[in-house]
């Protein structure tokens, strides 16, 4: 495993597994347990569920929101092509670094962090995040330690 993988694994260690939705949602990770291959669904996604895009408990998805947000998705359901936003979400949208939670945003905080400059198009501190922070991996707010 290279160093950047075992900080990674290391870091995850403080995410907690909703083991109970993990195993459900996985069932090879059961299996892989029952075969001695991995010690529990923690320890899974520690060393590799993360890596493959696994996500450690069911992430929740503000389907208003995500409609909202993103057009496409919106015209796709109201057109039938689409029964389900938040299963969009959980199958691809994450993986198109779409944003599935209406996440509060400290404005002040965030503009002076990034040294956010507003356009046209991100009008606030919220816009940025939503359309471009998000995606670069910007908190929306501190975290208090």
């Amino acid at each position: 495993m290279g160093d950047l993988r075992k900080l990674i694994s290391l870091a995850l260690q403080g995410v907690k597994v909703d083991a109970a939705w993990y195993l459900n949602e996985y069932p090879d990770v059961n299996v892989a347990i029952n075969e001695g291959v991995v010690e529990s669904a923690q320890a899974h996604f520690e060393s590799a569920g993360y890596f493959e895009g696994r996500f450690p408990c069911r992430p929740q998805v503000d389907t208003k929101f995500y409609l909202e947000l993103y057009g496409d998705i919106a015209k796709a359901h109201a057109e039938g092509y689409l029964e389900d936003p938040e299963s969009h979400f959980l199958e691809a949208g994450y993986k198109e670094a779409r944003v599935g939670t209406n996440f509060p945003v400290d404005e002040d905080w965030y503009m002076s962090t990034y040294n956010v400059k507003l356009d046209e198009d991100k009008a606030s501190a919220k816009q940025h995040f939503d359309q471009v922070g998000y995606v670069r991996g910007y908190r929306p707010f501190p975290l208090d330690v």
